[in-house]
């Protein structure tokens, strides 16, 4: 029951996440704002990620569990490259 709970708070988040993007898209226009909101929204986009395959870890038994832990660590570390990227992007590399 608890992870059930879980999973659709986790869900919901996700949702959340799709709302910004557009809504980055559809109302930022172009430039320094857009690609940064768009940036953090793809981070934290793949740590829910992460969360979704940590769930599914937890319910699955033997090889499901190892393909759901090895997406869980490939998101993170989609998600610590976008960390590094957006950092680049947009602090090291302002005129």
């Amino acid at each position: 029951m608890r992870s059930r709970i879980m999973a659709r708070r986790v869900a919901w988040g996700a949702w959340v996440l799709v709302v910004i993007q557009i809504a980055g898209f559809l109302f930022l226009g172009s430039g320094q704002s857009r690609a940064l909101v768009s940036n953090l929204v793809q981070i934290a986009a793949c740590f829910t990620a992460t969360a979704f395959c940590i769930l599914a870890a937890r319910r699955s038994r033997d090889l499901g569990r190892t393909f759901w832990g090895l997406f869980g660590v490939a998101f993170t570390a989609y998600g610590i490259s976008n960390i590094i990227w957006t950092y680049y992007e947009n602090w090291l590399r302002r005129p």
